[in-house]
Parts: structure tokens; C-alpha cells; sequence
């Protein structure tokens, strides 16, 4: 003999996941705002937009830039002191495809395939929540080279 109360629950259930499907389906806030973030990171670099990319970047952590082409720059005054010297003048295509993005306690990865000068490397840039906003603390290859 069937239950009366088992279609009940199955519709219930039904009803209930049918509601919390649609919001597991969208990106949490903190996902949104680190890929807005990252955008914003080569907004600036393509359009050498020096103020923008002094706001992206982390005041109060330790950052670092993880040139590809060997140099390391590990503290604001060299990162910022590097783009100022970069930025200037130029606007290269670049251009960046997300491939993952993982939350690790207070710090966000995005790993990515950068598009620049018509090569692809594969790139890591490392968000982390300074007063209310994330901000970059690392550019690089996934693994770190050295430091300066």
C-alpha cells in the first residue's frame, strides 16, 4: 500500500529544488567582482592607463609581478615603478581567456591564457579583498620564477 504523503513529498522536493537550482547557477558575488577585476587589469594594460592599474593593485598586501620575460618585481614600489615605465605610450592587444578561478580562504586564483604580440602563455593573477575590493597581488606564470 502506497503512502499518501510520498507524492506530497516528492512534490515538495521537487518545488524546493527547482528554486535553489537557479541560484546555484549563478556566479556568487565574489566570483563577479574578481572577474570584473581582472577584466579592469587589462582594460588598463591595453589602454596604458596608469591610474587604473595603480587603483587594481594592492596596497596593504604584498604584491608581486612575475614578468614573463624574467624580471620579478616584488613590492608596490617596483610594480608601480615597472608600469609606469610600460604603461606610457603603448596599447598592445592583449587579451585574456579565464580558464578556471578558485577561492582559497582569503584569496581568489584566476588562471587564464593571455593572447599578447600573437602567443598565448598561460598566466596566473591572484585577487585579494583590501578594504571591501579585491585587488591584485600577483601576475604571473603559474609558477612563481624568482624574486629580485
Amino acid at each position: 500500500m502506497r503512502s499518501k504523503t510520498f507524492p506530497i513529498l516528492c512534490q515538495s522536493a521537487l518545488a524546493q529544488a527547482l528554486v535553489v537550482m537557479p541560484a546555484m547557477a549563478q556566479e556568487p558575488a565574489w566570483e563577479k567582482e574578481v572577474l570584473e577585476q581582472n577584466s579592469a587589469f587589462y582594460e588598463a594594460f591595453r589602454s596604458g592607463d596608469l591610474p587604473a592599474m595603480k587603483e587594481i593593485w594592492g596596497k596593504r598586501e604584498p604584491i608581486i609581478l612575475d614578468h614573463p620575460h624574467g624580471d620579478v618585481f616584488d613590492n608596490r614600489e617596483k610594480v608601480m615603478g615597472y608600469w609606469g615605465w610600460a604603461l606610457p605610450g603603448s596599447s598592445p592587444d592583449i587579451s585574456c581567456d579565464v580558464k578556471d578561478i578558485i577561492r582559497t580562504g582569503p584569496t581568489v586564483t584566476v588562471h587564464c591564457d593571455e593572447y599578447l604580440f600573437q602567443g598565448t602563455i598561460q598566466m596566473k593573477n591572484i585577487f585579494h579583498k583590501e578594504n571591501g575590493k579585491w585587488k591584485m597581488i600577483y601576475h604571473g606564470p603559474p609558477q612563481q620564477q624568482g624574486l629580485s
